[in-house]
């Protein structure tokens, strides 16, 4: 029995790690009633494991035209949030 195309496009499973920290300031400042700080890291190992793959054709063959997404790389957020 032949293979369909879709099967040669299978994507194994995948994780992401993300971290996130926060601190509250309690009235840092005058005027200020709190300042929360965090700190987030997306796809904290740095995985680029393949998420999803759109074949050229529908042929029954792998092409050079075949396109791979991957995971984000790993990036950094970091933000203040002020409450007066």
């Amino acid at each position: 029995q032949a293979q369909a195309y879709y099967d040669y496009y299978k994507v194994e499973a995948y994780d992401n790690t993300d971290l996130g920290v926060s601190y509250t300031l309690a009235a840092p400042f005058a005027g200020a009633k709190s300042v929360k700080l965090q700190l987030n890291v997306f796809n904290l190992l740095n995985n680029q494991k393949v998420t999803s793959i759109s074949a050229a054709s529908s042929s029954a063959t792998k092409s050079p035209g075949d396109q791979y997404l991957f995971q984000a790389p790993r990036s950094i957020q970091v933000s203040a949030k002020f409450n007066f």
